[in-house]
């Protein structure tokens, strides 16, 4: 199924926000204005069967708190 999906030709926009490894794509978390890959992920797993289809990057504590900071910093 994954293999399916990996092969619509993405447009740039899509490109930034997700890296494809070993064909299940990771995608970023928006920090900023910018696409970022967290440190850690969660699973997405197939209702079907289980199986990892893709990976979400999750916000640890250093990227909440750059967040904070750049919202901060944004807003003067």
């Amino acid at each position: 199924m994954i293999d399916e999906v990996l092969k619509i030709e993405y447009s740039d926009y899509f490109k930034s926000i997700v890296e494809i490894n070993n064909n299940i794509p990771y995608f970023k978390i928006l920090i900023g204005g910018k696409w970022v890959m967290g440190e850690s992920y969660l699973d997405v797993n197939s209702p079907i069967n289980g199986q990892v289809i893709a990976k979400i990057s999750k916000m640890d504590v250093s990227l909440a708190d750059e967040s904070l900071e750049r919202a901060v910093k944004a807003k003067k």
